[in-house]
């Protein structure tokens, strides 16, 4: 989940799943800066939510998000209106809207309602009067009822029937959204740490030694994997790369050792445990 616009809009948000919360205070799913692989001496390996295991967390918030899903449904037939679940394919696209799809049956079945009948039904389903999605100032300041600028999961539960689905089942991403913006500190405190400046000037030089000149180790992994390198230079990427991931593993874990004595309490109340039951 790769994952701060004053304008957000909230229903690829919503769909997306990511804690809206998180989503409406600009802020992505994701940490800015894509942790490494996962760390077993990181106390946040042993949660999901912080990015350490993306396949259990994608797994996990598909099913939660199948459950979600039913819940909008339930609560769309209260208000008299018709929802079908949309299948996970269509729920991990980013650009169609909560009803919108090639084929999708909502789609469908919303263009069978009259002009105000159409207003009503995605006032229902998104707790928006309009059909951008867009949760400008006058909508914000309606469901941020404590004007801190952040959709908690109360607030978010007035926001109609898919905001309402995303507050019962608040999800692996929860944590997310509630830590936000420490997580923003913590990736600043991985940006400014001295040991980031280091590897990177040394990671340049390292490449230059060997006439390589690249705007990122992914960006050198792409050269060698092309071709366009020799073995020489190939081997050096891969060198180069793996000295500078080393550095970047003990910045961020001392980082997230940090962050997670001053957030224990909160982690240990939200965030899911890793492994995490199947079900």
């Amino acid at each position: 989940m790769n994952r701060n616009a004053t304008v957000i809009v909230l229903t690829t948000a919503l769909v997306a799943g990511v804690a809206l919360g998180s989503a409406v205070l600009g802020r992505s799913s994701e940490p800015a800066s894509t942790p490494p692989a996962a760390t077993p001496s990181s106390p946040l390996a042993a949660y999901l939510g912080f990015g350490h295991h993306p396949d259990e967390e994608d797994a996990v918030y598909e099913r939660e998000e199948a459950r979600r899903q039913k819940v909008i449904q339930s609560c769309m037939a209260s208000s008299g209106f018709d929802y079908y679940p949309r299948p996970p394919d269509q729920l991990a696209s980013s650009t169609s809207r909560p009803d919108e799809s090639a084929g999708d049956e909502n789609e469908a079945y919303r263009a069978t309602l009259s002009g105000s009948e159409a207003r009503s039904y995605w006032m229902t389903l998104t707790g928006l009067p309009t059909e951008d999605g867009v949760l400008d100032g006058e909508a914000m300041a309606k469901y941020d009822t404590n004007s801190d600028g952040h959709l908690d999961r109360t607030e978010r539960g007035a926001m109609g029937c898919i905001g309402a689905a995303s507050a019962q089942i608040p999800g692996v991403f929860e944590i997310v959204g509630v830590l936000r913006s420490q997580l923003q500190q913590l990736d600043k405190t991985i940006a400014t740490d001295p040991r980031s400046a280091t590897a990177w000037d040394d990671w340049v030089s390292c490449l230059g030694e060997q006439g390589v000149v690249a705007s990122s180790p992914r960006d050198a992994s792409r050269q060698a994997a092309d071709g366009t390198l020799s073995s020489t230079q190939s081997e050096a990427v891969a060198n180069c790369n793996a000295q500078r991931s080393d550095v970047m593993q003990e910045v961020r874990l001392d980082a997230e050792t940090e962050f997670y004595r001053a957030n224990e309490s909160v982690i240990r109340d939200l965030a899911y445990p890793y492994p995490y039951p199947s079900e």
